[in-house]
């Protein structure tokens, strides 16, 4: 098909005139139109999945027949009106896909053709059998938020004579939330900068902002007595149920904390969502960008995933002045990438760590200090840090409950020196113990969800030998745990200590390292470190005596816990001793 070429360098974009048809059945017919955004434009923007992108249906466009993906052709057939035209913005048709040039420019306006759109259209696909029953139970919850669940208590949901007690409409509402729609990259930025978003499957429509009053309702009764009952009679399918509310939960905590969290947050958060193009990964997440994040790096279609990834880290440190994105290594990463860059291809668990990436604001590891590393070679960050101690042991979260606290137990206790006290802290053995365990965090819940403060001390251990009761207790476990004060304890020690292992140091340090560490292995504090970190030193590249490089080198495994380093004491007592910190080399 012949475009007629846009101005780039100008806001331009093509708009689809879908034309009116009386007959469902007929040929859809289009034409386009270029508009600007220098001045008002009216339209609603599609956002669909692509699914197979052979295009195997025809359609009338610009006089042509051009044949569209069964996707697209069901999304318009099912958005044409019968008696007007309806003016949309549709990626696979509005951007000329085999122009790159084109569609770099296109791209780049992603954030301006979804937050000037009239109506974000977010199109499921196909009507099936149970989904207006699925809206009707989400229009019924979003309207009255005193509807209680099960139908022992009143008032309750009544969908077709069904509440969420029945597996039917509980299967309706988890096949409506397994759309393929739920779980592309690109669909998260387009509902977040929707001024409104309309839920669509076949012709059966239900609004974003009701949905979404539907969910909150439920997760708010999942707090109180119905949900938990339904819960605790482990009704079938009633876990996969509550996992996909979480999905539009989720989407939605962009809204209300945007500008709270940096981009690397959500391209981490949402890196386990599919796109085609591994490049989307970032380039699909722009648009969320605010403060200093916005334009750290452009869509460029002729740089690689690698090459994307690693300009994104360097110019996020340079520019934020901190190392929180060190604290995003998390899972597998590939060895294509330089240590210290998140591998968002890969990165499937992050869910799993974003507790502690919430945290890092708790701690001051590195005192004052501001970042200082700088690219000095490609693929290598050169700036200061205080090489702190080298991990002498390590146990892993391998075995049962029991054998986990107890290996960590005497690890503890095998490097501290005779007496009751921590030798760092001073503080009582016991203590140090349980703060290290939950580096340091207490956390209390609600009906408006978990509030995080830091504990320095602890007066009452009596919620943590709850919890310490809980995971010695051999199955079956009491269904109450879930209410215990205990679990509170536990969900922060889960957070604390996922992807990790327990260590101690040559100078008698115990903390929470990145599973893969060894001994060896060094622990360091670096110039804009909230943590501490845990670094490797790299053989390969010792200076050689002709180059008169003296500067050491090491790649980085990730952010760690360590007990009695979290608030500058390390900056602190190199200051007192006039020492200098040290030029670090990170590869």
């Amino acid at each position: 098909m012949a475009y007629i070429s846009l101005d780039l360098t100008q806001k331009q974009i093509r708009l689809l005139h879908l034309a009116p048809s009386l007959d469902h059945e007929s040929r859809l017919e289009c034409s386009f139109s270029l508009a600007s955004f220098d001045g008002d434009i009216n339209y609603e923007a599609l956002s669909y999945v692509w699914g197979d992108v052979t295009p195997v249906k025809p359609i009338g466009l610009e006089g042509k027949e051009v044949l569209i993906t069964k996707n697209l052709h069901s999304a318009l057939s099912h958005l044409r009106y019968k008696d007007r035209e309806r003016i949309l913005w549709a990626d696979a048709l509005c951007i000329n896909q085999s122009d790159m040039v084109e569609r770099t420019h296109q791209v780049s306006l992603m954030s301006s053709i979804f937050s000037r759109a009239n109506l974000v259209v977010a199109y499921l696909g196909d009507a099936w059998e149970g989904c207006e029953v699925a809206m009707d139970a989400f229009r019924h919850l979003g309207s009255d938020d005193s509807l209680h669940l099960v139908k022992s208590l009143t008032p309750s949901l009544s969908v077709h004579g069904m509440g969420l007690d029945s597996a039917e409409l509980r299967d309706y509402l988890i096949q409506f939330f397994g759309a393929p729609w739920w779980n592309r990259l690109w669909t998260v930025q387009e509902y977040a900068l929707a001024k409104q978003v309309v839920f669509q499957n076949g012709r059966h429509v239900v609004y974003g902002e009701l949905l979404l009053d539907a969910i909150t309702s439920t997760l708010k009764h999942y707090h109180d007595a119905c949900l938990h009952q339904l819960f605790t009679e482990e009704h079938d399918n009633m876990s996969l149920f509550l996992d996909r509310l979480w999905i539009l939960k989720n989407m939605d905590i962009i809204l209300k904390g945007r500008t709270s969290r940096n981009i690397i947050h959500w391209i981490s958060f949402f890196a386990s969502r599919e796109a085609t193009d591994p490049r989307d990964k970032i380039y699909g997440l722009l648009g969320l960008a605010t403060g200093n994040d916005v334009g750290l790096v452009e869509a460029d279609y002729s740089c690689s995933f690698w090459e994307v990834a690693y300009a994104i880290t360097v110019r996020f440190i340079e520019r934020n002045q901190n190392l929180d994105i060190l604290s995003y290594l998390v899972g597998k990463r590939s060895t294509q990438l330089p240590s210290f860059v998140p591998d968002w291809m890969n990165q499937s668990e992050f869910k799993a760590y974003s507790m502690r990436v919430d945290l890092l604001p708790f701690y001051s590891a590195s005192g004052n200090s501001v970042a200082n590393f700088k690219e000095v070679a490609s693929g290598k960050l050169a700036g200061t840090g205080i090489l702190v101690d080298t991990i002498l042991d390590h146990c892993s979260l391998e075995g049962t409950g029991e054998e986990f606290l107890e290996n960590c137990r005497l690890l503890f206790e095998v490097c501290q020196s005779p007496g009751s006290l921590y030798r760092h802290t001073g503080k009582q053995r016991e203590v140090a113990w349980w703060l290290t365990m939950c580096g340091e965090i207490g956390m209390t819940l609600d009906n408006t969800g978990a509030m995080y403060r830091r504990v320095r001390d602890l007066q009452d251990i009596s919620a943590y030998q709850k919890w310490e009761s809980w995971l010695t207790t051999p199955p079956p476990l009491d269904k109450n745990r879930y209410t215990s004060d205990g679990s509170t304890v536990g969900f922060v020690i889960k957070g604390t200590t996922y992807g990790r292992c327990f260590i101690s140091t040559e100078k008698g340090y115990v903390g929470w390292a990145p599973k893969q560490c060894k001994k060896g292995d060094v622990v360091a504090v670096l110039a804009g470190g909230k943590v501490p970190y845990v670094l490797r030193p790299e053989a390969s590249s010792n200076p050689s005596e002709e180059s008169g490089d003296s500067r050491k080198y090491y790649s980085v495994l990730g952010d760690a816990y360590i007990h009695g380093i979290m608030d500058g004491e390390v900056v602190t007592e190199l200051e007192e001793r006039g020492g200098n910190w040290e030029e670090i080399v990170l590869v």
